[in-house]
């Protein structure tokens, strides 16, 4: 009986044995397999890592490429998505602001995300406009602008005056901001008068290239007889006998210029160009001006009062100066927004009165012009006045510096 019952419990210790050694057994192979799966995971999940950032980081590299180049227009680009046969899903993203482009692109895979960003800052810099151009030309239509223009030459100063606007009328036309400026041309003698066309029509205000192109013929037609072949233009051969009468009124050129401005905005910039080759010898009556007389060239004891006059409409209204006349100091009318660029042809004085005239009348454009040259040589007046319209275009630009994101459509 004890027999039986002790191989009873003997078979039931074993049994109990068997158990564990199965549950440890079931135990240690869960715990293999799980590790094992782990492995795999992590496996796939690192793969995806890397398929899903390669293909992030290729299509931004495609995207910035593209922009670059200039093949895609970034203000055109659309927020995408993409599926690809492998199950991954790519999304691309597009974020301007004013002074910042993001693009975003993110690719993902069963077992991972990957997101890229690239930046560019743009920077910001304010655009300044230059305002419109007013010019005048005023020229010298008196008789001894068809003297020799220098010693040796076989031109007249008319026919280099002539030559010199109409280099600074193509100057013009070459302009990139050639609509910004507008011409007017003033003749002047004792009386002044806006130079006229063919049919009686005065030339200012002209603006564009086709108005610059027809100045520029009329300019050419109305110096000359005939102005194709004459190059040692008279007075008489030009258009000026029929607009204005002799002697030299340089103030008074000034005058019909600077009276034109004033129906000008005040937000134009104002220009005037000065082509003379006479001491100034008359004047007429103007208001605005002391010893309100008219004297005549034909009279030299006018002198005086010419330049004086020269001296008022010259000086701006900050400026003084002292009369010869009076000798009391006066201030000069002409509007400081108006610069004035001013050339004489004045010839070498020959004895020590002319010396004294000549010293008096080019100090006074010295003083009281923005911009001066005396030249006895008018075969350099298309030079210098070549210089001045670079001056004035300087003085006057437009300075466009614009905010650019790479791959936009550049200005032409």
């Amino acid at each position: 009986m004890n027999g039986k019952k002790n191989r009873l419990e003997e078979g039931i210790t074993t049994l109990i044995l068997l158990l564990l050694l199965s549950v440890v057994a079931i135990f240690v192979v869960t715990l293999i397999s799980s590790r094992v799966i782990f492995s795999l995971r992590r496996g796939f999940s690192s793969v995806d890592t890397i398929v899903s950032s390669y293909g992030s980081e290729t299509e931004i590299s495609d995207v910035l490429a593209r922009i670059v180049g200039e093949y895609e227009n970034v203000d055109n680009l659309e927020d995408y998505l993409r599926e690809f046969p492998d199950g991954s899903v790519l999304e691309v993203e597009f974020k301007n602001l004013p002074t910042l482009q993001t693009i975003i692109a993110t690719t993902r895979r069963p077992y991972a995300v990957s997101k890229i960003k690239a930046e560019r800052t743009i920077p910001v810099v304010e655009v300044t406009e230059a305002p419109n151009v007013e010019i005048v030309v005023v020229l010298d239509c008196t008789g001894s602008m068809g003297n020799k223009a220098s010693n040796e030459s076989l031109t007249s100063r008319f026919y280099e005056q002539r030559e010199a606007v109409k280099a600074f009328i193509e100057g013009m036309k070459e302009l990139p901001d050639v609509d910004r400026y507008t011409i007017g041309v003033v003749v002047y003698g004792y009386t002044t008068s806006w130079y006229k066309d063919s049919s009686h029509k005065e030339l200012k205000s002209l603006s564009g290239i086709s108005d610059l192109q027809r100045l520029y013929d009329e300019i050419h037609e109305g110096f000359g007889d005939p102005p194709d072949t004459d190059r040692d233009i008279k007075r008489d051969e030009t258009r000026c006998q029929n607009l204005v009468e002799d002697y030299t009124n340089t103030g008074a050129g000034l005058k019909k210029a600077e009276d034109y401005f004033t129906e000008v905005g005040p937000e134009n910039k104002k220009a005037i160009v000065l082509v003379t080759d006479g001491i100034p010898n008359s004047k007429t009556k103007d208001a605005a001006c002391p010893n309100n007389i008219v004297c005549h060239g034909s009279n030299s004891a006018c002198f005086n009062d010419a330049r004086d006059y020269l001296r008022c409409r010259l000086a701006d209204t900050s400026s003084e100066y002292l009369s010869e006349v009076s000798s009391q100091n006066f201030f000069g009318v002409r509007d400081p927004l108006i610069s004035t660029y001013a050339v004489t042809v004045l010839e070498d004085p020959k004895n020590s009165d002319e010396a004294e005239i000549f010293n008096k009348t080019v100090a006074i454009f010295n003083a009281f012009s923005d911009t001066y040259y005396n030249s006895s040589d008018a075969t350099k007046l298309t030079e210098i006045l070549e210089t001045f319209l670079g001056e004035i275009t300087e003085q006057s630009s437009t300075i466009t510096i614009e905010r650019v994101i790479p791959g936009t459509n550049l200005p032409n």
